[in-house]
């Protein structure tokens, strides 16, 4: 291996890792947004911000 294929293959390596943390993190977005219990939770949250805000008035 030449010392210009290392850098070449190296940067390669980390543009497809990046690629691959990018498609992770897409696809936990994804099934966060639809997971019902996540939404239920997210439902609960918001009406103890809200009461919590009412009460303070």
């Amino acid at each position: 291996m030449n010392t210009e294929e290392t850098p070449n293959k190296t940067i390669a390596l980390l543009r497809r890792l990046a690629a691959e943390k990018r498609e992770t993190k897409r696809q936990m977005r994804e099934s966060f947004e639809t997971d019902p219990e996540v939404q239920n939770a997210i439902a609960r949250l918001k009406q103890r911000t809200y009461e919590s805000e009412s009460k303070s008035l």
